[in-house]
């Protein structure tokens, strides 16, 4: 039975969601010396995804395929029993694309990543930081199978009024028992059963440097230059469901933002980023369009397709301390490509709609101590932020929403 391997698409929806663990942008530095430390928390549920035409899927839809004669002969490996069986199916008028059932199944996940983030003022314009996340994530999976009951009636019909009442029987049996014979299939081949995975670790470590090029008291502008550094793990080639930490490749990225204030207390940012992948490899399934089971392991070449981001928002920060924003960001990355000799299938499987776009609407509310520690009003400067992201609409992506909290303390 083919199946399609959905932990291809968790890998390209991570670089999306690495992008979460952006805040509201704008082009504040720490003054020389001073240092910050801040907790950050996103947390997310995964149960939906959008194709190439931007409709919205189950995110197990990958799983779920028709059980049809072409792949019940495809799995026999018995050759006698399979020309048997082509020949019955032939004479009686069965097709090669009827049905005898489906695969059902329901696949929901979690994902929750903290990220201590610790930022230093090198000097009044210039602020260095570090993020290191990490992980805990679970992907839930329930499978089932659905027989039809017309057309594994009338076949099994036809072979009991052939005596060929055992043959009968075992397809009966693998009919009641499909999900069992996917599972003894993947075993057969390496895989982990689909059962429900979970686990936790490092992601990819962010180092990055800021500096504010322009500081006028109407428009400033600041510049975010760094590095990802591949510490996360990528997605288990042996595991259908997993859900990888990491991309697995050493990323550039470079960002210009600018803050335009139209109060004191008010301001507009607009932001641009975009995002290098360098080449890299790691181990995968050789599947292609007509098979990602039954396929060998290599390990291939890859290269992440580009990254762009963009955002605007509006942000108020009064001298009270409460803090809110509300904002618009769209992102955008280009196509994957691999790297595997004279395997021109598998590379177009492998390839195949890692393309992908993301909008989404975001809100903060919080609140800032910094101007109530200049007034002497508490003992140490703090900052406490809530963060909404709604999306709006995607292709290849996540449908997900995400909330993000952060704690920062000064000093």
């Amino acid at each position: 039975m083919r199946l399609s391997n959905p932990s291809y698409f968790l890998l390209a929806g991570l670089a999306i969601f690495g992008a979460q663990l952006n805040a509201f942008e704008h082009t504040k530095v720490l003054p020389k010396g001073i240092r910050n430390l801040t907790l950050k928390s996103v947390r997310t549920t995964i149960g939906g995804k959008t194709n190439a035409d931007g409709r919205r899927e189950a995110l197990a839809k990958p799983l779920e395929k028709d059980l049809d004669f072409r792949r019940v002969l495809k799995g026999e490996s018995d050759y006698l029993k399979k020309t048997q069986l082509e020949g019955l199916m032939l004479r009686y008028g069965f097709d090669y694309d009827d049905t005898l059932g489906q695969i059902q199944a329901d696949m929901k996940g979690s994902v929750a990543v903290t990220a201590p983030l610790l930022s230093y003022g090198i000097t009044d314009q210039f602020t260095l930081a570090i993020a290191v996340p990490y992980y805990q994530a679970k992907m839930r999976v329930k499978t089932g199978f659905s027989v039809n009951q017309a057309t594994a009636n009338r076949f099994l019909k036809k072979m009991e009024d052939l005596s060929q009442t055992k043959s009968a029987n075992e397809v009966a049996d693998k009919l009641n028992d499909a999900v069992g014979e996917l599972n003894k299939k993947l075993r057969d081949n390496n895989y982990r059963e689909m059962t429900d995975c979970e686990g936790s670790g490092l992601g990819d470590v962010t180092i990055a440097g800021k500096y504010k090029a322009v500081d006028g008291d109407l428009i400033k502008l600041a510049s975010t230059n760094g590095f990802v550094l591949p510490t996360g793990k990528t997605s288990d080639p042996d595991i259908l469901n997993d859900i990888p930490f990491g991309k697995g490749t050493l990323d550039f990225f470079t960002a210009l933002a600018a803050d335009e204030y139209v109060s004191k207390d008010i301001f507009f940012n607009q932001y641009v980023k975009y995002t290098h992948h360098f080449p890299a490899k790691r181990d995968l399934r050789m599947v292609t369009e007509d098979e990602s089971i039954e396929v060998d392991k290599t390990n291939a070449g890859y290269e992440l397709g580009a990254n762009w981001d963009v955002g605007a928002s509006m942000q108020y920060e009064p001298q009270s301390g409460f803090v809110a924003g509300l904002g618009y960001v769209y992102g955008r990355k280009y196509g994957d490509s691999y790297k595997l000799e004279n395997n021109p299938e598998s590379v177009e499987k492998l390839e195949k709609d890692t393309h992908q776009e993301n909008q989404y609407w975001e809100a903060k509310i919080g609140y800032s101590g910094v101007n109530a520690y200049r007034r002497g009003e508490i003992p140490a400067p703090f900052a406490a932020t809530v963060e909404y992201k709604k999306h709006i609409a995607s292709i290849n992506s996540f449908t997900n929403d995400f909330v993000t909290v952060d704690l920062a303390l000064y000093f």
